[in-house]
């Protein structure tokens, strides 16, 4: 009985003890930001995509569009033909 009220009264004076320190939040925002800047001018600083690549990544995008279509419309005649 009297380890558990030492252990609560431990417990307390630590909560007590140890402030949380303004200037280390201070310092992190600080660091945030500039690493956010920095991300932000890297994203400025990319050319937008030529035509050609668009052309080919929306022709890969329609390729995957089809295949997933054709498998889910196969897997739905299977289905169709197992409960007929």
């Amino acid at each position: 009985m009297k380890e558990k009220e030492e252990n609560k009264e431990n417990l307390e004076q630590n909560e007590v003890e140890t402030p949380i320190s303004e200037e280390n939040t201070t310092e992190e925002n600080t660091v945030e930001n500039t690493q956010e800047t920095e991300k932000t001018e890297e994203k400025e600083a990319v050319e937008p995509p030529s035509d050609a690549e668009i052309i080919v990544e929306l022709t890969k995008n329609v390729a995957e569009f089809k295949d997933k279509y054709l498998r889910l419309y196969s897997d739905f005649e299977n289905f169709r033909r197992r409960t007929a």
